[in-house]
């Protein structure tokens, strides 16, 4: 996935986000084997922790919208921008490892 590929789905995600579509349409612009794993004390946030496939991603859009109609704080959009964005640098980086150390064992 190049740069620009990772910033056009965080735009995509978070106009989705705040248009109010419905979590398995905001999900499906995700891997089903997504991986969600996000630091951090399990019991400050519902989606902080590991979690696997696109449920992660419909739990998260379902919980934060719940909390945002409750009151409760939330990260701004530039918060959740720089995570993906991260994020997303760690696993090219980590799946270029990857490789050149598959390379290396033949």
């Amino acid at each position: 996935m190049s740069q620009n590929d990772t910033l056009h789905l965080a735009q995509e995600f978070l106009r989705r986000m705040g248009s109010g579509v419905e979590p398995s349409e905001i999900a499906k612009l995700f891997s089903e084997t997504l991986e969600w794993d996000i630091a951090g004390d399990t019991g400050a946030l519902p989606w902080i922790g590991h979690k696997s496939g696109r449920a992660a991603i419909t739990d998260f859009v379902r919980d934060s919208r719940a909390m945002r109609h409750s009151g409760q704080r939330q990260p701004s959009s530039d918060t959740w921008f720089a995570h993906v964005e991260t994020q997303a640098k760690r696993q090219r980086r980590h799946d270029g490892l990857r490789h050149r150390a598959h390379r290396r064992q033949w």
